[in-house]
């Protein structure tokens, strides 16, 4: 890591620029999926913990399919709640890092409305992952606390609208799947022709010892 982001990282002097809801950021630079879910009787889904609410995030963890994988997991396992569509409320993008856009990250914000529980709050011991609580809008403003207070009030209005809107669906959150499809196809694409690679040039660990020889000798590659 460099001088300069180190310093970034030590003064916590980071911009968050809001690049709206039309963007699409490329996947390895998502580091955060944030959500504003909303229950059917206009109250807001909170995570609960250490006597705070927030709304629930999660960093995006190398084993995520995509950014919709990530906040269907932080949904189930810290608020227990099953969604209904996602709709992008808005991207940020954050010169944590560095300001230079390769090394810029994103945190993306859905909003979505909540459609079953999974478990009950007084189940906290069996779910000790579990945190939710479930507040009016006047609630949330009141008791949340954040160094982008103003941003993330701004956020839950916005989500409020998007969450209700009974618009078609906009199209940019089918560009956010094919794009990551399309990534995560090249990647198995990729491993797909490392092992095949890997059985030519080790034969003696792979059934069809002869038939891998012949085929490797003639020149012929299966993909």
């Amino acid at each position: 890591m460099s001088q300069y982001q180190s310093s970034i990282r030590r003064n916590r002097n980071t911009q968050l620029v809001d690049k709206g809801n039309k963007f699409v950021p490329p996947l390895e630079q998502i580091k955060n999926v944030v959500v504003v879910p909303f229950i059917a009787e206009d109250k807001l889904v909170c995570g609960f913990k250490n006597a705070q609410i927030t709304l629930p995030s999660r960093c995006t963890q190398i084993y995520d399919l995509d950014c919709f994988d990530t906040v269907q997991r932080e949904l189930q396992e810290s608020v227990g709640i099953i969604t209904g569509d996602f709709k992008l409320l808005k991207v940020l993008a954050s010169d944590y890092y560095a300001k230079q856009p390769e090394q810029l990250a994103y945190i993306v914000v859905f909003a979505t409305i909540a459609e079953k529980f999974l478990y009950s709050t007084s189940n906290v011991g069996m779910h000790c992952r579990l945190g939710r609580k479930v507040v009016s809008l006047e609630t949330f403003f009141r008791e949340h606390k954040s160094r982008h207070q103003q941003l993330v009030e701004e956020i839950v209005i916005t989500g409020r609208q998007l969450a209700f809107d009974t618009s078609p669906r906009d199209e940019i959150i089918e560009k956010f799947k094919l794009d990551r499809l399309e990534i995560q196809f090249a990647k198995e694409q990729a491993q797909r022709r490392a092992r095949k690679s890997w059985l030519y040039d080790n034969p003696g660990y792979a059934a069809g010892v002869s038939l891998a020889n012949s085929m490797k000798q003639c020149g012929i590659w299966i993909y």
